[in-house]
Parts: structure tokens; sequence; C-alpha cells
């Protein structure tokens, strides 16, 4: 219960009307703009543990901490229609362990004995947990796009 000396509590944003401002002017309370709808990206299904937490890359730390499987299935991914190139968590992914690829002799370590290489744990991964998408197909080509040196 709030005390009689207390001020009330703000109104949340969207009951907030102008007030006066300084030198008499009215002042507009920010209000958020309307949100246009769009089509809600389809978010990918939760991959079963044998399929998504096998590769080795998919257990390693991303930069914020969280193991690659965890970081990935946070949000939607998506083909760039204009670059055709994947872009969302998934494409974070896959530049890393490209970039992971390039970087250390992964070859020599024991995780990665008789497996798919880093970048093919996640594209192999990414396909899994896109089974059933109707745009399985476009994914795993914008994934391999991502996997290809520079021209």
């Amino acid at each position: 219960a709030r005390k009689a000396d207390q001020p009330a509590p703000p109104a949340p944003w969207s009951q907030r009307q102008p007030r006066a401002g300084h030198g008499g002017a009215a002042v507009r309370v920010f209000q958020p703009p309307e949100v246009v709808s769009a089509p809600e990206p389809q978010r990918l299904a939760r991959p079963s543990p044998s399929i998504a937490l096998d590769p080795p890359f998919m257990r390693m730390a991303a930069p914020n901490g969280m193991a690659w499987l965890q970081f990935v299935m946070a949000s939607p991914t998506y083909v760039d229609a204009r670059t055709g190139l994947l872009i969302g968590p998934w494409a974070e992914c896959l530049s890393a362990a490209v970039c992971f690829e390039h970087s250390s002799d992964w070859r020599q370590l024991p995780e990665y004995v008789g497996r798919h290489g880093p970048a093919g744990g996640v594209v192999a991964s990414l396909e899994a947990a896109s089974a059933g998408r109707p745009d399985l197909r476009d994914l795993v080509q914008a994934a391999g796009r991502l996997e290809e040196p520079p021209r």
C-alpha cells in the first residue's frame, strides 16, 4: 500500500497524456510507434540431443558464454533475400566455425576424429534442426555460401 506522502507511480507509456513543459509549451511524452505487422520468421524446432549435441563445435562457447547450440536456438534464422546468405544466430555460429577451422589444428583434436569438421558439423546441425521447414534447402544452400571463401 502506498503512503499518502509518496507520489503515485507513473502511468504506463501507453496511458500518458501530453503535459505542460518548460515555458508553458506542451510536451508530448514518448509513445512507442505502432508496430506494423510483419510475418513472424519461423523458429527452428528444438533438435534431438543426439543430432544437435553431436558436433563438437556446437558444445563450444559462443562469445556470450552460452554453448553455440543454446545460442542458435534462441532466435530465428533465415536467408537474406538481397544477398542470398544465411543470417541470424546460425550464420554467426557457422562463421565462427569457419574461423575456427582456419585458425586451429582441429584435425588433431580427438573430438573431431571420424567426424565432420567444425563448419560441416554446424551445417549438419542446422539441417537437422530445420527438418520440416519448407525453406530447408534454401537455408542449407545459404549456409554453404557462408563456407565459401570470399571472391
